[in-house]
């Protein structure tokens, strides 16, 4: 378990399993969520509802990115 620290200051708790897929951004900007498992999807959804990921549909495809917030 980890702390983020947003720009504003505000501080939230992150999971190791949520530390893991944020890491996956390091190798590339931009995630598909058909490239990921089903539980990996709901961790990137508790992310999503975090403000830590944005998640968006381009032409019926879901795709997920790092926020620039922190």
């Amino acid at each position: 378990m980890r702390f983020i620290e947003f720009r504003s200051g505000i501080q939230t708790i992150i999971f190791n399993e949520e530390q893991e897929l944020i890491e996956m951004f390091n190798n590339c900007s931009i995630i598909n969520k058909k490239d990921l498992t089903e539980r990996q999807q709901q961790v990137m959804s508790d992310l999503v509802s975090k403000s830590i990921i944005i998640r968006k549909n381009q032409d019926g495809q879901i795709t997920f990115k790092k926020a620039n917030t922190f």
